[in-house]
């Protein structure tokens, strides 16, 4: 449940997909479509939501459109990691015929010496440095927005120290080749995955502390595009989420995906998609004189509020007798949003927004509440999925 701060909103909630580990009640993922896996399956954390239920827990993400490029980012399409070590930014016009470009590393990108998706040789590996950097760079041309490709890299490697993130907060997975070294294997297809804590309920209102990962930033080279390395690293993500990370916490309930892309691709890979909603209200006619500013300062105060509704309201018996399942809105997770907007702000503004948001009312008779948490039909306790 959760305390909307303004008098005026709009709630976009497009829950789609949920699902389950095989050891656990609640599991979720993400979809997409056909299209998209086609498309390269680029994914990036925006404003629409997924959930899902499966044997494995998954994602959040959400498909960016690519926007038209300019003749910097045509080039960064191009790009290829160096097989000597180190980060080398070469474009496929280089690697035909300028000298700085080595034979080997073209020899390396030849497109004909790519391995097929279903290869045993392919595995998850986690990048190293320059790697990250690599992808960054690539994922700079449909992501980076009015930031230049430098700030757009600083940008990723700064929300990786924030506390969501940190303590192994943020893991980065990478599809590759295991029988090449860093810096010779080919970059197949990336994404991320962020920790974040949640709670599942079931009908008699009996609550359990788990984890949710949201997967994030899905994304493949151009080059490598329509042959199938999203869907097995995706795949491959499933079986190792389900029990990532789980020192300390009895299980990982779900993971989740936010994307505008559709539910097919990743139901192909093992998602079921939910029902979508959004909800609109129109700003009141008439000022509002008892909204009040949130300052920065207060935000961890009001998060540690809604976590003690939330629990209440989860602990009741759901008389559907469905489970139900949240993702808490704690601080750390509020913290990733703002310190990124920050981040934007200081960058293409040079000044940070303090204020983060509005609040209406006196505690305890706010003008509106609205539960968010998601429902799973009691039907799904005796399909294939709920195991």
């Amino acid at each position: 449940m959760h305390e909307l701060r303004t008098p005026a909103f709009i709630v976009d909630a497009q829950i789609r997909d949920v699902r389950f580990p095989s050891t656990s009640p609640l599991r979720s993922s993400y979809p997409t479509s056909k299209q998209a896996e086609k498309d390269g399956g680029m994914e990036r954390p925006r404003r629409r939501d997924l959930i899902r239920i499966s044997s494995h827990p998954d994602d959040i993400a959400s498909a960016v459109k690519t926007p038209k490029m300019g003749e910097d980012d045509a080039k960064l399409q191009g790009a290829v990691l160096e097989p000597s070590g180190g980060l080398a930014l070469k474009t496929t016009g280089q690697l035909a015929g300028n000298p700085s470009g080595p034979e080997s590393t073209a020899m390396h990108d030849d497109i004909a010496t790519l391995p097929d998706a279903t290869s045993p040789d392919l595995h998850l590996s986690h990048p190293t440095d320059q790697e990250n950097s690599f992808i960054w760079r690539l994922q700079s041309v449909a992501w980076k927005d009015a930031l230049t490709v430098p700030q757009f890299i600083e940008g990723c490697a700064y929300v990786t120290t924030l506390p969501l993130a940190k303590n192994k907060g943020m893991t980065q997975w990478i599809l590759v080749d295991k029988t090449l070294p860093p810096g010779r294997r080919q970059i197949l297809a990336s994404c991320e995955s962020v920790r974040k804590r949640s709670l599942t309920s079931d009908a008699n209102g009996n609550v359990t502390e788990t984890i949710t990962h949201g997967v994030a930033s899905v994304y493949c080279n151009p080059r490598y595009r329509r042959r199938g390395y999203a869907s097995r690293m995706l795949t491959e993500l499933g079986k190792v989420l389900a029990t990532w990370q789980v020192e300390g916490v009895s299980k990982v309930a779900a993971s989740v995906l936010f994307s505008d892309i559709g539910s097919k691709f990743y139901a192909a890979v093992g998602w079921q998609p939910f029902s979508s909603y959004h909800i609109e209200f129109s700003p009141a006619p008439l000022e509002s004189r008892s909204a009040t500013c949130v300052l920065a300062e207060e935000v961890g105060q009001l998060c540690a509020d809604d976590e003690s509704i939330i629990r209440q309201a989860m602990a009741r018996p759901y008389k559907d007798g469905r489970a139900r399942h949240m993702i808490l809105p704690d601080h750390d997770h509020m913290l990733w949003h703002h310190h990124k907007e920050e981040f934007d702000c200081e960058k293409l503004l040079e000044k940070k927004p303090h204020i983060k948001g509005a609040i209406a009312g006196e505690p305890g008779n706010r003008s509106l509440r609205i539960p968010y948490f998601w429902t799973i039909p009691p039907m799904i306790t005796n399909g294939p999925i709920y195991r």
